[in-house]
């Protein structure tokens, strides 16, 4: 599963309500949901979902400094 789906998982398990993004990402690594090398997996998931954020048909909505949420429909 890549980055973006397993935040989107994460998110849908926690209500898809607003979610910090330090707890986001370490729940999907610890999860198993996304196995990333590198020294800054965190970083390279933060930064997927935050470009995904930008994007007016994106998944996820920036809802504050370093909370997102699923976007609502």
């Amino acid at each position: 599963m890549n980055a973006k789906d397993a935040a989107v998982e994460i998110l849908r398990r926690h209500g898809g309500g607003p979610m910090n993004m330090s707890d986001l990402t370490d729940e999907a690594i610890s999860s198993g949901l996304v196995a990333l090398g590198g020294k800054t997996p965190k970083a390279t998931i933060a930064a997927q979902i935050y470009v995904e954020a930008k994007r007016a048909d994106g998944r996820f909505e920036r809802v504050g400094r370093g909370t997102v949420r699923l976007r609502q429909s």
